[in-house]
């Protein structure tokens, strides 16, 4: 596997982070989107994933801040509303903005150090996308739908802290493709996986065994992120 980067900070990750540039309404995705707002908060987006599924009757203070204002949709739900383009946008659309950017990086980047220049313009199709622990049915139905309308035909979704696990080459046998990762973890091992990731955490108890991982049990925070702990020390501070 190889990793993408980051097309503005050369970094492994990507910040969930989306927004409209107000003078030319071109999207801006990433750190650029990140670095913008504070400058652009009435048309910038951040962590589309909160909001995914949600109905705006139950979101709570944390879920309205940060970034453009949350409005209630005509069936209930949650969608931004973005000044720029004078209309408002649903939670699936902006993250399928955030998919279809990391798609095209992906697309930039060869397979491998060994593939010829043209590999790289082979068109992704087909994606697994990691959510929460704690998503329900209708987060899950939201997630697949912000993958087609980024031009994914199919859409597997898979827990966070599994998708850590398989990283980290827990339960097969070799080293993962996250930095750090060792030898692995073969079989009859039971394991507590941690994600901490920019707007959430999520834990899970996985027992590997034959070259397979089963979830035991799985928990997760969707208001304890890296996003979050910036916010509280910035409030600190001030």
């Amino acid at each position: 596997p190889t990793l993408v980067p980051d097309p503005d900070t050369g970094g492994p990750t990507t910040p969930s982070w989306v927004a409209v540039d107000p003078a030319s309404l071109a999207w801006r995705v990433g750190s650029a989107a990140l670095k913008a707002a504070p400058a652009n908060p009435a048309n910038t987006f951040p962590m589309p994933k909160r909001l995914l599924g949600r109905k705006f009757r139950g979101l709570s203070p944390a879920d309205l801040g940060g970034g453009a204002a949350v409005v209630e949709a005509f069936d209930g739900g949650a969608e931004w509303w973005c000044p720029a383009r004078g209309e408002a946008l649903p939670p699936e659309g902006v993250a399928g903005v955030l998919i279809a950017h990391l798609l095209s990086r992906a697309t930039a980047v060869p397979p491998s150090s060994s593939s010829s220049s043209s590999s790289s313009c082979r068109p992704v199709t087909a994606a697994v996308i990691t959510v929460p622990a704690r998503y329900g049915p209708a987060q899950l139905k939201a997630t697949a739908a912000a993958g087609k309308a980024a031009g994914l035909g199919s859409v597997r979704l898979v827990p966070e802290p599994v998708a850590a696990a398989v990283a980290y080459g827990i339960g097969t046998g070799a080293g993962g493709v996250a930095e750090g990762g060792g030898a692995g973890i073969v079989e009859d091992a039971t394991v507590l996986v941690i994600d901490v990731g920019g707007g959430t955490t999520d834990v899970a108890v996985v027992d590997a065994f034959e070259g397979m991982l089963e979830v035991l049990a799985s928990a997760g925070d969707d208001h304890l992120g890296g996003g979050d702990w910036d916010a509280s020390v910035a409030a600190w501070l001030a």
